[in-house]
């Protein structure tokens, strides 16, 4: 695996070359996180930002009540921690927890300030993709909670999930990642069992198979937005 050109493939760093990323290098480490591991706490200081090489990360906070609130799923090829790069007194606002054994690219905040620094076309790409991803976050989330009802939030997010991480097949769209319903819950605000009932309901519906941990929308036109 070569760190360079897997940290020029992702979004965040976009259009930058491997020439651009070279002074990176000294500061880059490979580590890998067992299933459940977080990555970092809620209040953490920013010291890094990860590039998911395999794996599923989520990015979560636990709620006053009590209930696990996941705001968003970074798999293979993703970004996250970025947030807090130029923030110098800043303090993570989530946990980040491996979902099944990760393998992560970590970047030095430090090194990473002092390229773009050096760098102000790099620096002006990534705070642009920064902008986007944000926008991008934010309508997703208004997106998957724009249902009333449970099952409408479900039907809702396997739309988002097959749009950005969907595998076109024979059957229908095919959902690579295997999430837990309790994290699916976490996604839409829902309980395990209520998300547990609705991916039934479909599944009888001939809307939906599961099969291994994940999921194939073979009606995707009856899971219809609002």
């Amino acid at each position: 695996m070569n760190p360079l050109r897997a940290l020029a493939s992702t979004d965040l760093f976009s259009g930058a070359s491997e020439d651009e990323l070279a002074p990176l290098a000294p500061a880059l480490r490979q580590r890998s996180f067992a299933r459940g591991t977080y990555l970092f706490h809620v209040g953490d200081p920013p010291t890094a930002t990860y590039v998911v090489l395999s794996g599923l990360v989520k990015i979560c906070y636990t709620a006053a009540d009590g209930n696990e609130l996941v705001v968003c799923l970074k798999p293979a090829g993703d970004t996250f921690g970025e947030y807090h790069i130029f923030d110098e007194y800043g303090r993570r606002y989530f946990d980040a927890v491996a979902i099944e054994r990760t393998e992560c690219l970590v970047v030095a905040r430090d090194s990473l300030l002092y390229v773009l620094d050096r760098n102000p076309r790099l620096m002006r790409r990534l705070t642009a993709t920064l902008i986007h991803r944000l926008t991008d976050e934010h309508r997703w989330i208004a997106e998957a909670h724009s249902a009333v009802d449970i099952a409408g939030r479900v039907a809702q997010l396997l739309l988002i999930l097959s749009e950005e991480h969907g595998e076109v097949t024979a059957r229908g769209i095919r959902i690579p990642l295997r999430v837990s319903q309790e994290t699916l819950g976490g996604l839409i605000g829902g309980s395990r069992e209520n998300v547990n009932r609705a991916l039934s309901q479909m599944a009888a519906r001939g809307v939906i198979s599961q099969e291994g941990g994940a999921i194939t929308l073979l009606r995707p036109d009856l899971l219809g937005r609002g």
